[in-house]
């Protein structure tokens, strides 16, 4: 890499092995001369009907609601798309079609994709073409004259939003504008877009439309509440092999829905995906450079027949018997100069490395979990967990178990095999003993039974010594006092690791109270954090004291229920000054949460799982999303969009809650999302609607100078909207009924919520959230039916 003026920039330098600079050289020679330019005649008409297509997207996404592009980007797209249109014997040559536009981009941050200031995805595209081409200059904007002139009009699939919705919609757009410019050659960037080319999509999206809505399209003005008579539907991808064997072959695609809408589509990988791993970085560029070749050799042999041949561009037949005259001509160039075995060695050359590179990482996450939990056993017992057997419940499953082992036993003896492969007999009890099964009927509920076996000693030394450590075992008890120690080191870095051990995976959460859960909190006194996974847990502060983890000592405590809570989750930093590196020490990879929110398959997961409110209104917030959010996941489930998706909404509810400041709980004690009295009433909110739901805040009793209290609460009875019964509500901070200085909010969607419940919401909808019952004292339950309160079994907690 080289560096250059631009902000964080670097200039590609990769460059063809000798070889590959052979093959693109054969292969010229074999081509018709490059023309001097892909057209020579401008098209303004043209240009200004394109123009007219993309205010008209433009307009339609507005009155839906969603962000506008920044004036100057917006300007950059058009003139990308329609200034840059050349003509050439009637028709244009080719087209760049790509996936979507930047977030830099789109708020004008960063120029257009072929500007100074672009990514290193366009940076590298442009200096490939630049080794194929002289006429690109290395640094420095494009301008219109030299994109029309060498690189022909560029489209992106989803131009103007920055997620990927109504993909329906964007594709009947998309087949709007390639009818009007016609091109020969649509060269695409991505797995999804050379999947809705070559899917027949741009044809078939025509035929759910009225002839009123398709005439309003040909004229320029989308529909009124298209999008609501279109059935949406999620992008297509290619499996990854058939992504990859589609790479560089020509496939003839529709356009439109007339048999004269043909082109010539050759699919292309992204440029970005270059930056996304280095490991394979170089052999990525093998492939995107001969098939950089492979549409060169197109175009030469394109032009050169636009101006030897005439055709008749209204006659479906006599466009597809031309196109495939091209194909055959420029695809004989490619077998001919060796250009197109090579590209087939180094695809799967790539393929073979990503699969090694992406077992390997696998691998190395399996080991270093295991590592992890090797060191969390006793000597001498980890072996014999992973092979172990433990006892059955005490009973009728304890019979059953000892029968079955038996019989195993004594199968495998009849054929003179050894009768204990598990190792679950002693020297004093083998299996096959007359004692042992009494001895296994003696074990405790949940035993290891390997380890209980060894204990006994499996030779006739190790049976004594065994016997004569038991002996000691009493008198030393006596004498000794165990000393439980627990951690009081500085933020408590072991037991972030060991919290971010245990979130890692994101399995079913286990209610409990907060004081006993997996915490993070700052600490009042030296302002630095500590983190807490046990009830045990201390901080041990500047000032000398040592502080318990707890609500009382940490006024902002919060759970921990994800890798990034620690990590940093948009809403409070990061615990560690490098986590990054703790991410690379547990093999975690951080992934933007505006990436994952893009994809489609996100869309389709949520659509699935909430309700048309709460979803609009989460969609609504995913253009806004900041590209420094990120979610943490482990290397071996980087594939797991289901787990991308529970991880990136978390962190949209937490940061982007449109709940107001105060009626948001300051006090850990007034979260009563994790109480069951909470939890009973927004579950059958958030699942049903069927009675409306309340926040409301109360001062407190006279003279109280703490926080307010915070409730949430339901009823099916409201009057005019006023919500007196929220007002009525018995206080559990006043302990009677006191409106004077309360005020309420009605909650309509999930983001409405303060972030602690959505978040309680989410997490049971998406891990499960496992709720210990804890039963209570009699006192208690006497208590509760004095103030009429309902009883409640399970723990207390944020």
């Amino acid at each position: 890499m080289g560096l250059n003026s631009c902000p964080g920039g670097v200039l590609p330098n990769f460059v063809p092995s000798p070889s590959e600079h052979g093959l693109k050289t054969r292969a010229f020679q074999l081509s018709p001369d490059r023309p001097v330019s892909l057209g020579e005649h401008p098209a303004p008409d043209i240009g200004q009907e394109i123009r007219t297509l993309i205010d008209d997207q433009a307009r339609f996404l507005k009155r839906l609601g969603y962000p506008e592009m920044e004036p100057t980007a917006f300007e950059t797209v058009k003139r990308y798309a329609a200034d840059a249109v050349r003509l050439r014997g009637g028709r244009i040559v080719k087209v760049e079609l790509a996936k979507d536009i930047t977030r830099e981009a789109f708020v004008g941050v960063a120029g257009g994709y072929w500007s100074a200031t672009a990514g290193e995805g366009p940076q590298e595209h442009r200096h490939m073409l630049r080794l194929l081409n002289a006429n690109i200059p290395r640094v420095g904007d494009l301008s219109v004259e030299l994109l029309a002139r060498h690189v022909g009009p560029f489209l992106d699939l989803w131009a103007l939003i920055l997620v990927h919705l109504l993909y329906w919609l964007h594709v009947l757009w998309l087949s709007r504008l390639l009818t009007l410019i016609g091109p020969l050659i649509i060269v695409s960037q991505s797995n999804p877009v050379a999947a809705t080319l070559q899917s027949g999509y741009l044809a078939s999206v025509w035929k759910d439309l009225s002839d009123d809505d398709i005439r309003s399209l040909q004229a320029g003005t989308t529909p009124p509440e298209l999008e609501q008579r279109l059935v949406d539907r999620r992008y297509p991808e290619s499996r990854g092999d058939h992504f990859t064997e589609a790479i560089g072959k020509s496939v003839i695609v529709p356009t439109g829905p007339d048999p004269a809408h043909l082109s010539i589509h050759i699919p292309h990988a992204h440029y970005g995906r270059l930056k996304y791993d280095p490991v394979l970085k170089r052999k990525r560029w093998a492939v995107d450079f001969l098939v950089e070749v492979v549409v060169e050799v197109y175009v030469r042999v394109t032009a050169n027949m636009l101006d030897e041949e005439e055709v008749d561009w209204e006659n479906g037949s006599a466009i597809r018997s031309f196109l495939e005259r091209i194909q055959a001509a420029a695809d004989h160039i490619v077998e001919e100069s060796g250009v197109g075995a090579a590209l087939t060695a180094a695809k799967n050359a790539a393929r073979r490395a990503e699969l090694c590179v992406t077992f390997l990482r696998s691998l190395r996450a399996s080991k270093v979990r295991h590592e992890r939990w090797l060191q969390t056993q006793g000597p001498g017992k980890a072996q014999a967990a992973r092979t172990t057997i433990t006892a059955a419940p005490a009973g009728e499953r304890r019979e059953a178990q000892l029968k079955a082992l038996l019989e195993n036993a004594r199968l495998l003896d009849s054929f003179d095999l050894p009768p204990d492969p598990d190792h679950l007999g002693s020297y004093l009890h083998p299996i096959l003993s007359e004692t042992w099964p009494e001895w296994f009927r003696g074990l405790a509920d949940g035993k290891d039974v390997v380890y209980a076996a060894n204990a006994m000693g499996r030779t006739e030394e190790g049976a004594a010594g065994a016997k004569a450590n038991q002996a000691k075992i009493g008198p030393w008890r006596r004498k000794n006092v165990v000393k439980v120690v627990v951690d009081t080191v500085a933020i408590a870095r072991k037991n972030m690791r060991e919290a971010i051990a245990q979130m890692a995976a994101a399995d079913e959460y286990v209610m409990k109270e907060l004081d006993q859960s997996a915490r993070i909190g700052r600490c009042p006194v030296c302002d630095v954090f500590a983190v807490g996974h046990h009830n045990r847990a201390y901080h041990e502060c500047a000032d000398g004291t040592q502080r318990r983890l707890n609500r009382q000592q940490f006024p902002d405590i919060e759970r921990i229920l994800y890798v990034h809570d620690v990590l940093g989750n948009g809403s409070m930093d990061a615990a560690f000054e490098d986590p990054d590196d703790v991410a690379a020490e547990f093999c975690l990879v951080p992934v933007p949460v505006s990436e994952i929110l893009k994809h489609a398959r996100t869309v389709e997961i949520l659509r699935g799982l909430l309700r048309a409110e709460d979803f609009d209104a989460l969609s609504a917030v995913f253009p806004q999303v900041e590209e420094s959010l990120r979610v943490f996941i482990s290397e071996d489930r980087i594939g797991d969009h289901e787990l991308r998706v529970t991880l990136a909404v978390d962190v949209v509810i937490s940061v982007y809650s449109t709940c107001p400041d105060e009626f948001r709980p300051q006090d850990p004690k007034y979260r009563t999302a994790w109480k069951k009295d909470g939890a009973d009433i927004i579950i059958p909110w958030f699942e049903q609607r069927h009675k409306p739901l309340v926040m409301v805040t109360c001062p407190g009793p006279e003279g109280y100078q703490g926080f307010p209290h915070f409730m949430v609460t339901s009823s099916a009875t409201p009057s005019q909207g006023q919500f007196p019964w929220a007002l009525k509500r018995r206080c559990p901070l006043c302990e009677h009924s006191k409106q004077d200085g309360r005020s309420f909010s009605e909650v309509k969607t999930l983001l409405d919520l303060p972030p602690h419940h959505a978040r309680f919401l989410w997490v049971r909808l998406r891990r499960g959230v496992k709720r210990p019952v804890v039963r209570a004292s009699k006192t208690a339950k006497a208590k509760r039916d004095e103030n009429g309160e309902e009883g409640s079994e399970e723990s207390d907690g944020e």
